[in-house]
């Protein structure tokens, strides 16, 4: 496999600054959303993918995320303070299932800090998501007949209208970036620059819940 570039650096300062309202807003989130069968958020994370324009690809998260359902059924009820270790244990145990987890480790109710890292290529059609197909963050999908890949930072959150986030504090911030020397045929990045090696840096700079969902896709000469 052709070797990937060196991750970019993330700043850090920011990402340590994020605030921690997240899990006490997502359980106002949860009970507007009953039918919702699984999800995971992101919370104060910086994420990165790296992807060639033959294929290959690298796929990286460091941050939290939170099993919203648990938040769900805490506040309906369905869950008590005593069962909460036992299903932390069991959700823990679920993710680690995922051997491209290096770092799994429950810091509050329904919340875990996490370290992600996963390399591949990609093929004819497929379809690579984070954290899995019903819990998507992000999502790699390819196009055989266009010869294309389209990436899409999922937020579960945007599921609900913005201003309902806002009243009961929900917010989601982190960095997601992508670096790539594919052809771009369009994206909605919030910055572009040139990097190393010819490769393109596109960065999403998440800051609240009403910008748009980040997506980008470009062509493979793979196809």
């Amino acid at each position: 496999m052709t070797a990937l570039p060196a991750p970019a650096r993330l700043p850090r300062a920011g990402v340590k600054r994020l605030g921690r309202r997240f899990a006490r807003a997502a359980t106002a989130c949860a009970l507007v959303l009953p039918l919702l069968a699984g999800c995971y958020l992101p919370d104060r994370f910086k994420s990165e993918i790296r992807l060639t324009q033959t294929g290959e690809y690298g796929l990286y998260y460091e941050g939290d995320l939170i099993w919203l359902p648990l938040v769900r059924d805490l506040r309906m009820g369905k869950v008590t303070e005593v069962e909460i270790p036992e299903k932390m244990d069991v959700l823990k145990a679920d993710l680690a299932r995922d051997s491209n987890f290096s770092r799994v480790e429950p810091i509050g109710t329904a919340r875990f800090a996490v370290e992600y890292n996963r390399l591949g290529k990609l093929n004819w059609p497929e379809l690579v998501t984070f954290v899995r197909r019903n819990a998507r963050i992000i999502s790699m999908e390819t196009n055989p007949d266009a010869g294309t890949v389209s990436i899409r930072g999922s937020q579960a959150i945007k599921m609900i209208d913005p201003e309902t986030i806002e009243r009961i504090g929900l917010n989601s911030r982190g960095l997601l970036r992508l670096t790539t020397n594919a052809e771009v045929i369009e994206h909605n990045a919030d910055s572009v620059r040139s990097g190393p090696q010819g490769y393109t840096i596109y960065d999403w700079n998440i800051n609240g819940v009403r910008g748009q969902e980040p997506r980008l896709k470009a062509r493979l000469r793979a196809h």
